[in-house]
């Protein structure tokens, strides 16, 4: 009987002796602006239809460069940087914690053309 597990973790667990435990990582890296700015604007509880996510990806991604950089990249530009670290800089987890705490406010003021 096999069984098969997927967990997401920073680190290796380190368990590959315990019973027949194979662990096989792989490493991801995290989100580019462009991803970051689209899954938070599908998880943001405050954007509630297309034309709202739309429109608040347009006012976020303005420079077509900038959107397919990650958080690490070293040509990030100040704005790209900003709202990186403010979106959990990529990583789909922190993301998800801010677009479950943001207030509305915040959510149209990230929207607002910068």
């Amino acid at each position: 009987r096999n069984v098969r597990i997927l967990l997401t973790s920073k680190f290796q667990l380190g368990k590959s002796s315990l019973g027949r435990v194979i662990e096989h990582p792989y490493y991801l890296g995290g989100l580019t602006f462009e991803h970051t700015v689209r899954l938070f604007a599908h998880l943001c509880p405050y954007l509630h239809t297309n034309a709202e996510r739309k429109e608040f990806f347009a006012c976020m991604i303005q420079d077509a460069i900038q959107a397919d950089l990650k958080a690490d990249d070293a040509n990030l530009n100040e704005y790209t940087r900003k709202w990186f670290k403010v979106l959990g800089n990529g990583v789909p987890a922190k993301l998800e914690k801010v677009a479950y705490s943001i207030s509305e406010e915040e959510v149209k003021l990230l929207g607002k053309k910068n």
